[in-house]
């Protein structure tokens, strides 16, 4: 009990809350989401809204050997109204009515209906949007020049906020949640962003330099996965075949010196359309979002002639998978027309990014 007393009377100091586009809501809500994410900070702004609220933090290090065991004691000997858990590995239950937990781990479930309480209401927090970038980055750069910012820095708030950003920043960062073994593996993948995900190749070359099997590479790719670092798009044809992507695409640089200036973009435009729900790709466009009924190319160089005649020849495909609107990320053109309804547009990043 004493360790919680002084955790509750060391609570951390608020600041400045950027706004983002997600609203929490609720009384039992778990945010998913990679590491610095934004998770805690939203947490805390949640908080702010009672009177009486005690945030723990189990990734600080102090509190990793914290026992709950007389957390719900204390919750109400103190007349707590809501309690925010950050860094959860494993389901834990609070006698509270307001609870708000974050975690890293996508497979984590909490139930409390079986109970009479409230089921927990689940959001998935993504890294930064480029509109919310450029909210935080508080610059007032022309497009081309806070473009080139979000290109180096990544969708980490804290890269946004902070004027040390930097590789090494997002370096440390891979390295403290990860083996060094997790961490060579991930290079390697980082080197096939935008590509189709080859295990097999990627086994061959991690084999060259470091002793690792098969399984462990299946269940680092998990790994990666599981906890928002990497994300998986299907084909929409299905089958075993995917794209990887990074969920931050600035760790791409940080990682290796392999460059890909349309791979790096491609990664760009997954982060901006992984939160309208599932994405798949196909022989024709990089991007097809059922729920918008939008399908996404990018062409950094493409001129618009050929853009047409692409989109022309491409129309019947369009159509089958009930596309109304194709958008080509280009930085050559700006250009939009339809034919037998449905539309194409071409736009550069900065501006086709801040469509929705």
């Amino acid at each position: 009990m004493k360790e919680l007393e002084n955790l509750y009377a060391n609570q951390p100091k608020s600041r400045t809350f950027f706004e983002r586009k997600v609203e929490v809501s609720g009384a039992r809500i778990l945010l998913k989401g990679s590491v610095c994410c934004g998770k805690k900070e939203l947490t805390k702004h949640y908080l702010a809204g009672f009177k009486r609220s005690f945030f723990i933090d189990l990734d600080d290090l102090r509190n990793q050997n914290l026992n709950l065991s007389n957390l719900d004691k204390f919750v109400a000997k103190n007349g707590i109204e809501a309690v925010g858990i950050s860094g959860l590995k494993t389901p834990v239950k609070v006698a509270c009515k307001n609870v708000i937990f974050t975690t890293t781990r996508r497979d984590l479930k909490l139930f409390d209906g079986e109970n009479g309480g409230e089921n927990f209401r689940e959001f998935q927090i993504y890294g930064l949007d480029y509109e919310e970038f450029i909210s935080f980055f508080k610059k007032n750069f022309d497009a081309k020049t806070l473009f080139s910012f979000f290109l180096k820095m990544g969708n980490f708030p804290h890269s946004a906020i902070s004027e040390n950003a930097s590789d090494q920043t997002l370096q440390e960062t891979i390295k403290a949640n990860f083996s060094p073994l997790e961490v060579e593996i991930l290079r390697e993948i980082a080197t096939q962003n935008g590509e189709f995900l080859n295990v097999m190749a990627l086994y061959k070359r991690l084999k060259e330099r470091v002793k690792i099997s098969k399984d462990t590479l299946y269940n680092a790719i998990y790994k990666f996965e599981n906890e928002f670092v990497v994300s998986l798009v299907g084909s929409v044809k299905g089958g075993k075949f995917s794209r990887i992507y990074l969920n931050n695409f600035a760790l791409k640089h940080a990682l290796t010196f392999d460059k890909n200036p349309k791979n790096t973009i491609k990664n760009m435009v997954f982060c901006e359309l992984a939160k309208f729900g599932e994405l798949f790709f196909s022989d024709v466009v990089d991007f097809f979002v059922p729920n918008l009924h939008v399908a996404v190319k990018v062409e950094p160089f493409l001129d618009a002639d050929f853009v047409v005649l692409w989109f022309k020849k491409n129309l019947p495909h369009f159509k089958a998978l009930g596309v109304r609107k194709v958008e080509v990320v280009s930085n050559a053109t700006t250009h939009k027309f339809a034919f037998e309804g449905v539309t194409c547009e071409i736009l550069p990043f900065w501006e086709w990014s801040v469509l929705r």
